[in-house]
């Protein structure tokens, strides 16, 4: 009796997809684990010595509450206070754009935010752009144009034209470079970020 040979590319690429689906879906955290210093580097290495707050925050749509000192990022708060790691700590100074959320619909460095500021706002976090499991139109374009190699500034370019899109029903290509260029990918795959942009904000697709 003969059994089929598994075709190790056709396999090799089906798990590059699943792959991909993670890495937009929740930003592709690969394990990262706050320090003692929070990973926020100089910023927080020294945090005022005041009592800790507990401050109400709506995230991805519902209100949830935790406790934050009065030096801790709203990049804190989101990943220890949350849970919700797809945004990065990575220059901790504002210029990588791996942190950004989306503060009361605009794009924001959660870095530079202060957790109890953000007190009754909202904040949008890369894992609530896909509806009950399904990816939003823009993470679809993301996996389509293979705009996404490491993965690792995946959420920040994502959220910061997701804040495009929200504020700017038709977005130019002028537009979506603006939006992105706050936005630093190592791997070089600007190219394919735009062309995932265009096709998810200029072509008018259900999202």
């Amino acid at each position: 009796r003969l059994t089929a040979t598994p075709d190790p590319q056709a396999s090799h690429g089906a798990s590059c997809r699943r792959l991909r689906r993670l890495l937009v879906a929740i930003g592709g955290d690969r394990g990262l684990k706050p320090s003692k210093r929070g990973m926020t580097g100089p910023m927080s290495a020294e945090r005022p010595s005041a009592t800790p707050t507990t401050v109400g925050i709506v995230v991805n749509g519902r209100r949830r509450h935790a406790t934050v000192e009065a030096g801790d990022s709203l990049l804190t708060t989101v990943r220890e206070g949350f849970g919700l790691t797809g945004a990065k700590p990575a220059c901790e100074v504002g210029t990588c754009g791996a942190c950004t959320v989306l503060l009361d619909d605009e794009a924001v460095y959660s870095c530079l935010v202060l957790g109890v500021e953000c007190e009754d706002r909202r904040v949008d976090t890369v894992e609530g752009l896909a509806d009950h499991g399904e990816l939003s139109r823009l993470q679809d374009a993301f996996i389509e144009c293979d705009a996404l190699q490491c993965g690792f500034c995946t959420s920040g370019q994502l959220m910061s034209l997701e804040g495009l899109r929200r504020a700017e029903p038709e977005p130019t290509s002028e537009d979506i470079e603006r939006a992105v260029q706050g936005n630093l990918c190592r791997c070089g795959a600007y190219r394919h970020i735009l062309d995932a942009a265009e096709v998810a904000l200029t072509v008018r697709s259900a999202s």
